[in-house]
């Protein structure tokens, strides 16, 4: 029954029986899921799935996209400090030694000559991270659903010839400043309005990749959606963050050896055992494959199986292509950078 929403960011299970609450929070598909509580953790990948959204943000990897950072100086003695929760960190380094104040307060910052501000704690794994300040710049989300759109409408947004889209709908599951992250771009929505088939002009039509009102009016007429027609005004508000990462093969060492890191520290967390460069190696060796034939090449149900792809895309190790998956230039270094490793 949880698994037939459209919906999928959070949710919790609640049991006496902690073993057969775990396996049903293991069914039950969703961005992020608590059992007998729900604490989202900064320091760990957050996003929804199915209508919910696309993707992840937070986490080591995801938050510098959207970070300046901004050096800070204090007096330990004069300055207020922030609590746990404190929304502008980026996780990343455990607790420096003699960090904990004096009276052992919980969710202080420690300062050793710079800034620190503890950003998570996970009391049941007894884990802190401390991380130099940073002032997040937290792109502006409203919340709502997702839009699909056909590729050449994506390749027409980002040349500019489309500026508006329309569709057929009981209730809009966008608003107006919703975004949306597409292998195009941000898409950001600048208006959602109900119109009547009279309304809609032929420049409407030309602008959302029509050859005239005619043939625009023909498709809306034949979806098979109850509801109004509705214009939705859009613009490419610059390219994926994922995008750009993936883009990055010139990589130092020390970030090389940061991603196998992140990749072992997955692998460590799988239920299954080592899951990650035996997908990056396949994908490596073929791509544009179907996900369903790479799953079935591992014995693996589709969507688990990408599911662990979109964790590895948000690393920016993959890229999604029309049909499969192909290796980002940063995958394709660090495959170079571990095979280049003693066995």
């Amino acid at each position: 029954m949880a698994n037939d929403s459209d919906y999928g960011l959070g949710g919790t299970v609640w049991s006496a029986d902690p073993d057969r609450a775990l396996r049903v929070a293991r069914r039950v598909r969703t961005g992020t899921i608590g059992v007998n509580r729900y604490a989202p953790d900064p320091a760990a990948p957050f996003g929804g799935v199915k209508a919910s959204g696309i993707g992840r943000e937070l986490g080591r990897r995801a938050w510098p996209a959207t970070s300046n950072s901004s050096p800070s100086t204090a007096d330990a003695a004069r300055t207020p400090l922030p609590p746990v929760g404190t929304r502008t960190g980026v996780p990343g380094t455990p607790d420096p030694p003699g960090s904990q104040q004096p009276g052992g307060s919980r969710g202080r910052a420690a300062i050793r000559g710079r800034f620190l501000v503890r950003v998570a704690s996970r009391d049941s794994l007894s884990m802190t991270h401390w991380v130099p300040c940073m002032e997040l710049q937290e792109e502006r989300r409203i919340p709502g659903g997702t839009m699909l759109f056909r590729r050449e409408v994506l390749e027409g947004i980002a040349g500019g010839r489309i500026d508006r889209v329309f569709r057929v709908w009981g209730k809009p599951p966008v608003r107006a400043g919703s975004t949306q992250r597409t292998w195009a771009g941000i898409i950001v929505i600048d208006s959602v309005t109900a119109v009547s088939p009279e309304e809609i002009t032929e420049e409407d039509a030309l602008r959302s990749g029509f050859e005239g009102r005619a043939a625009l009016l023909t498709a809306l007429s034949k979806s098979r959606k109850e509801g109004g027609y509705h214009r939705v005004m859009l613009h490419l508000g610059g390219p994926d963050p994922r995008a750009e990462l993936a883009g990055n093969a010139d990589l130092t060492d020390q970030e090389l050896a940061d991603l196998k890191s992140d990749l072992d520290t997955v692998d460590t967390r799988s239920r299954r055992g080592p899951w990650t460069r035996e997908v990056l190696r396949l994908i490596e060796e073929h791509p544009g494959l179907r996900a369903l034939d790479l799953a079935e090449r591992l014995g693996r149900d589709r969507l688990p199986f990408k599911a662990d792809v979109r964790r590895l895309k948000a690393l920016g190790l993959t890229e999604s292509l029309e049909t499969g998956y192909r290796l980002s230039p940063r995958g394709k270094a660090l495959m170079a950078y571990l095979r280049s490793l003693p066995e």
